[in-house]
């Protein structure tokens, strides 16, 4: 499957957040992937990282294993202009 189909999946089957745990928020720039993590609580967020872009595989690996290691949820809103 590739990245597209993966996308498309994901926008035709979306699973709702858990209520409880880390979100991973995305700010996605042209050059690079702002990162931010929030407390357990979902009240407080604060900046985690920057991915540089690579290949949008790279950038989905890079994203899944931070997912995983934070223990977080990932949060997507797709804007279409």
């Amino acid at each position: 499957m590739n990245d597209r189909a993966q996308v498309l999946l994901m926008e035709q089957h979306p699973s709702p957040p858990s209520p409880a745990g880390r979100i991973l928020a995305l700010d996605l720039g042209e050059r690079y992937i702002g990162v931010a993590i929030s407390d357990p609580t979902r009240t407080l967020a604060r900046p985690l990282t920057a991915l540089r872009r690579r290949s949008r595989r790279q950038d989905f690996a890079a994203i899944a294993r931070l997912v995983a290691e934070q223990g977080a949820v990932l949060v997507l809103s797709l804007i279409h202009i």
